[in-house]
């Protein structure tokens, strides 16, 4: 990310501060294709007293949790099963299939464990959204046991920017 990165525009600063609820909370989204951070962030009540949970998009989770699956004896999964290629519509920001470049091979846990550069592409982005991550903490207070890292992958485009690696990721 670069500090244009975190950069709002004038009257977006302007009207939040004018609500007087509290200050924004600028987080680096350059580094992601769309740019958006409900991309990577999001957050959930709770009934305690923080009220909320951040839930957090986390490659190293991701990781984690295919190593523990391939160490079961589940290597042989098949990710995307039954997502054929999608026909794009006008005003798709992506054309068809754009999501991962894969959706007519079989792809397994132990392939996207083997695919070295996706796991620097994944590195890189963990780097990304930890940053955010610090500063939220910072800003609003968090404690480790309120964010929950969950499991998720990304790609670099052609232009270096990151796009959610599994199909139909909701944010």
């Amino acid at each position: 990310p670069s500090p244009a990165g975190r950069r709002m525009t004038g009257p977006v600063r302007d009207f939040l501060r004018a609500q007087r609820v509290q200050a924004p909370v600028e987080l680096y989204s350059d580094w992601l294709a769309l740019g958006n951070v409900n991309e990577f962030v999001t957050f959930v009540p709770t009934a305690d007293k923080k009220r909320f949970r951040m839930l957090l998009a986390s490659p190293a989770a991701c990781y984690r949790l295919f190593r523990e699956k391939q160490k079961e004896g589940q290597g042989e999964a098949t990710m995307f099963k039954g997502k054929g290629t999608a026909v794009a519509r006008p005003g798709d920001v992506f054309p068809a299939g754009w999501y991962s470049g894969t959706d007519t091979k079989r792809v397994t846990i132990n392939k996207v464990l083997s695919n070295d550069a996706l796991a620097q592409q994944n590195q890189y982005v963990q780097r990304c959204i930890d940053w955010n991550r610090d500063i939220l903490k910072k800003e609003l207070g968090l404690l480790e046991e309120d964010i929950i890292d969950l499991p998720a992958l990304f790609k670099l485009d052609k232009q270096g920017k990151a796009v959610p690696y599994f199909p139909n990721t909701v944010s």
